[in-house]
């Protein structure tokens, strides 16, 4: 089936969802938590060089040795390590002596797919700083109801499609809500490779300069921003986390 067709009826598909939470409002229920780490992010520009690391996040609060420490990501694939009661980052030896490899990946980064580095903790990259953390540490130990939030919402639909073999193909589609790096992400997928395009959108869905279209024409483009905006996240897509903060808005009547 011709391509065009096969992401217009994906985004038929997500238009099906009619007693859900439209996506404009949900992003501006949930903006909070996108501005409470940009705001952190502006706090820890005092102390780091931020231009290598364009966002911050996920952080955590970990304990090892009956201490705590505030675990914050920078950047994909760089981390600082605060000793929480005395306000100081920890060095990367500090850092290895605490965790192994394994622990550190379980405990402080379990998103990571892989191992960053074959060589160990020692090859990644950890930032510290020679001054006092007390103001970074206050703000996160403040924050730390939003901090603790999900930070992403994922919807998928997805078709069986006949290709020119008459064969049954899977095809897909996801939007993923990011609010650690602002941004929606438009995804199509298909299991013989015809379909595999990203768009990229603000989260007031204003489209994002670079687009991995793909073959799709302007007036395909353009289609897909009107219609997006028109979509409602159905309420088994949402973390229950979440939901818990949105039933406090107007919208909840929708779910």
């Amino acid at each position: 089936m011709n391509e065009n067709r096969m992401r217009k009826y994906l985004m038929d598909e997500y238009l099906k969802t009619t007693d859900g939470i439209p996506i404009t409002e949900l992003t501006d229920k949930l903006q909070f938590i996108r501005d409470t780490y940009q705001n952190l992010k502006t706090v820890l520009s005092a102390h780091f060089d931020m231009m290598d690391a364009t966002t911050c996040g996920p952080i955590k609060i970990v304990a090892k040795n009956g201490k705590s420490y505030l675990a914050i990501k920078l950047g994909r694939t760089s981390h600082t390590i605060v000793d929480i009661e005395n306000v100081r980052t920890l060095s990367k030896s500090e850092i290895i002596e605490l965790w192994s490899e394994d622990e550190f990946y379980e405990s402080i980064d379990p998103t990571a797919q892989e191992k960053v580095h074959s060589q160990g903790l020692k090859h990644h990259t950890f930032m510290t700083c020679e001054t006092n953390m007390s103001e970074v540490v206050d703000f996160c130990l403040s924050n730390v109801t939003t901090f603790f939030l999900p930070t992403t919402i994922f919807h998928k639909v997805q078709l069986p499609q006949q290709n020119t073999f008459d064969q049954t193909i899977s095809t897909l589609s996801f939007l993923t809500i990011d609010f650690i790096n602002s941004e929606i992400r438009l995804g199509f997928r298909g299991t013989d490779q015809h379909l595999y395009e990203h768009l990229f959108f603000t989260l007031d869905l204003k489209p994002k300069t670079f687009q991995d279209s793909g073959s799709m024409t302007r007036e395909e483009l353009n289609e897909i921003e009107r219609t997006i905006r028109s979509i409602k996240i159905p309420k088994e897509a949402i973390p229950e986390a979440l939901q818990t903060i949105l039933p406090k808005t107007k919208c909840v009547h929708n779910i």
